[in-house]
């Protein structure tokens, strides 16, 4: 299994060459191609949840007194 993540969403191509498929032992292997979508994570959703983080990191300090 191949697995990578993209900076941006879309497509980009990927080409890999394989010139002898086998494992130790000499036995041939498989190749399977899958392509799949991914969806985007909305970006208010991520500020949200970085304030109610920083929030709570506020709460906890004035509770402490630091």
């Amino acid at each position: 299994t191949v697995t990578f993540s993209t900076l941006t969403v879309g497509t980009s191509p990927l080409e890999i060459i394989i010139n002898s498929l086998g494992d130790a032992y000499g036995n041939p292997l498989s190749a399977d191609v899958q392509s799949g979508s991914i969806a985007p994570v909305p970006e208010p959703a991520t500020f949200i949840l970085i304030g109610f983080g920083l929030g709570g990191i506020g709460i906890l300090r004035r509770k402490k007194g630091f």
